[in-house]
């Protein structure tokens, strides 16, 4: 039985730690709207949550859709920005709070 090179071990754990470490991006897509992506993003956010990852939403717009608030409880949400643009006030996505949290 050959012996494994510690040093390729180490390095194997290293790479390891490091992807454990990032994350990851899924792209939802969709022929139009209602077709059930955020409702997806969400259901998928409920379930890695469960797993014990952290999940947070950044901009949330579920467009009255009482089924889309519903499977959003419970998971984290970073505040929206209301920005004023020509005398209206506007939500918006605001990424200096995202990159914060980190």
């Amino acid at each position: 039985m050959e012996r494994p090179d510690p040093d390729k071990l180490l390095a194997l754990i290293q790479n390891e730690e490091i992807k454990a470490t990032r994350g990851n991006l899924k792209v939802y897509l969709g022929m139009a709207a209602g077709v059930g992506k955020t409702f997806g993003m969400l259901s998928d956010g409920q379930e890695s949550k469960r797993r014990g990852i952290d999940v947070v939403i950044g901009y949330l717009e579920p467009h009255g859709r009482v089924e889309t608030e519903r499977v959003a409880e419970g998971l984290d949400q970073i505040a929206n920005l209301m920005v004023e643009h020509r005398g209206v006030n506007i939500r918006e996505f605001d990424l200096d709070a995202t990159l914060a949290r980190h």
